[in-house]
């Protein structure tokens, strides 16, 4: 008896966490990481994870506003210092009508071809970009209803990845546009290149498919984490 009911509530909980992965580029590939957007049917939490960056990457919106992304733990922190608990931490405000906490922007450049058969396909939707530009993937929190595409499209998000609506009633949006961002930061993401290389160097053995995160923060307190990979030696 006590077997079943652990196993009922590992069933419970498995129904319960509801997800949609997305990424840029061929799946076979030159290709982006894989990205995850995932949250509960009895909660409204939200976070974005990454698996090609090893679990280190995971950013949180809770219910009541409070919004973090991860640090890296003491065995994988590098900067000067102890490792904090988080590396970001702000608010939003959970009863506004409208709050764009996070976008991803993948730049087409930073897509890398390596062996990709280990990675299982779940669901994932991977989006196309033109060579030299980027998708930017926004996740936005919204309390209205009714069809928010003319909306979208004319704000420039020409691809909805995920419409989803939280225990609190907000909907969850999941958007793709074109951006060309990455643009006015290449100095920022060639200096953050070279420190993963430095890093990886350190390590011994050369690391593969190197990738890391640059965040940047615009006025109305969005992040925006920019993707960025290793040299491309193919």
């Amino acid at each position: 008896m006590r077997l079943m009911a652990r196993l009922n509530a590992i069933v419970r909980c498995h129904l319960s966490k509801l997800s949609q992965r997305f990424g840029v580029g061929d799946p076979n590939g030159r290709r982006s990481s894989e990205w995850i957007v995932f949250w509960h049917a009895r909660a409204s939490d939200v976070y974005l994870a990454t698996r090609t960056l090893g679990g280190a990457m995971k950013a949180s919106i809770h219910e009541r506003g409070r919004c973090h992304v991860r640090a890296p733990d003491a065995t994988k922190w590098r900067s000067p210092g102890p490792a904090p608990p988080y590396s970001d931490e702000w608010s939003i405000d959970p009863a506004a009508a409208y709050s764009h906490p996070f976008s991803v922007i993948i730049p087409e450049p930073e897509l890398r071809s390596a062996d990709w058969r280990k990675h299982k396909d779940e669901r994932t939707v991977w989006l196309p970009v033109e060579v030299g530009e980027a998708v930017e993937i926004a996740l936005f929190l919204v309390r209205t209803e009714g069809d928010c595409g003319q909306t979208l499209v004319a704000a420039g998000w020409h691809t909805t990845i995920l419409d989803a609506t939280l225990a609190d009633s907000r909907r969850l949006l999941v958007v793709a546009g074109k951006s060309m961002a990455h643009i006015e930061r290449a100095e920022e993401l060639d200096a953050l290149r070279i420190t993963m290389e430095k890093l990886s160097s350190a390590h011994g053995a050369p690391l593969a498919n190197l990738r890391a995160v640059l965040t940047a923060v615009d006025d109305h307190g969005t992040r925006r984490l920019v993707e960025v990979a290793g040299r491309d030696d193919t």
